[in-house]
């Protein structure tokens, strides 16, 4: 018979190894790790890092952090600066407290909340030279859209630039979620075309996979798609065709190879990235060079995901309707998306 002892050791050593096992494999979402690394840099600068833990998310770094950063110089909705809480308590629980309990939040980190808060409440109204209609939602009209694609097409990253912004228009996909695909997350229907039988019967998805991979973090696979759009320029499907047709060609350095030649083993094709735009940051920089030599202005900059809920309302699908493909709850859709004006009640 095992003895208690055994049994507790071993259940010690399962639990570690179960901490490396789930720090090893979590992967934050990009606002959290743009917002940990805003955090990082800032603590080297003011903050103090133990030598011996190398741990940045101490108390009195956070509050410090709260008390003289969050409080006094950010900006943003309510819910943006949540975010920082929550992306700071992310990287506590999955990395440099994993297996502890360090609540991030405090009496401190509360009340420079409220003052962040209390703060923009007060100076939103005091910005004399702000643009009064920055910032509001709209639909981006038809000529805008074609004009970026038009210029996205001119690019040389014009893979990443069209697969981005038009399944971004077209099917409310995150540009996040664009970024964390790969090229086995391509699916073929045969039944959700236009046409219930024929090649008009097919339409193309992207599979959003279940776990950490994308924000919404699925209990289980989603899919998401959309038909081909009259305008070729503004269509997904042809830009989603094109990119991959490209990667295929023998013109590409390492072309892609869509046989699983050992069946023991993962084909490389199924964690290829679907486009090789990794970061936030790269998407905003392309962007912004687009919207300035268009000349077009959106509401948004790379929330596309925006634009598609806009035109879906203008349009006139009700918001359970838009919900069916944006997963969103709706009470958000209604706080943060809805369009300004449904086509049903003009």
């Amino acid at each position: 018979m095992t003895s208690p002892n055994t049994i507790a050791a071993r259940i010690a050593a399962a639990q570690a190894r179960n901490r490396v096992t789930t720090v090893e494999s979590s992967t934050p979402n990009d606002t959290y790790e743009s917002e940990f690394d805003r955090y990082k840099a800032w603590v080297d600068d003011n903050g103090f890092v133990d030598p011996d833990d190398g741990k940045y998310i101490t108390r009195n770094n956070v509050d410090l952090y709260f008390s003289e950063h969050v409080a006094v110089e950010r900006d943003g909705t309510t819910g943006t600066i949540k975010r920082i809480l929550q992306a700071l308590q992310w990287y506590s629980k999955n990395k440099e407290h994993a297996g502890s309990e360090f609540h991030v939040e405090s009496a401190i980190v509360k009340l420079a909340l409220d003052t962040n808060k209390e703060r923009q409440k007060n100076t939103a109204t005091s910005k004399p030279g702000e643009d009064p209609h920055k910032g509001l939602k709209d639909v981006l009209p038809l000529a805008d859209r074609l004009k970026i694609m038009h210029e996205i097409y001119s690019r040389g990253d014009w893979g990443p630039a069209s697969v981005s912004f038009t399944w971004g228009n077209n099917a409310a996909v995150r540009g996040g979620s664009t970024r964390n695909l790969v090229f086995a997350d391509w699916n073929l229907s045969r039944g959700f075309g236009p046409e219930e039988s024929g090649p008009m019967s097919r339409t193309l998805f992207l599979i959003m996979r279940k776990g950490g991979t994308h924000k919404d973090r699925f209990d289980s696979d989603q899919q998401v798609g959309c038909w081909r759009h009259k305008e070729y320029k503004l269509c997904a499907v042809f830009a989603g065709a094109m990119w991959t047709l490209w990667n295929l060609s023998t013109q590409r350095q390492n072309p892609l190879d869509f046989l699983h030649r050992d069946k023991d083993e993962r084909a490389d094709w199924w964690d290829t990235s679907l486009i090789d735009w990794k970061k936030y940051g790269d998407a905003s920089s392309a962007m912004r060079q687009i919207y300035k030599k268009t000349g077009v202005y959106n509401c948004k900059l790379t929330h596309d995901r925006t634009a598609a809920i806009q035109y879906a309302g203008a349009m006139g699908l009700a918001p359970h309707q838009i919900n069916s493909f944006t997963n969103h709850l709706l009470e958000k859709i209604h706080r943060a998306y809805q369009a300004e004006a449904d086509r049903e009640v003009r």
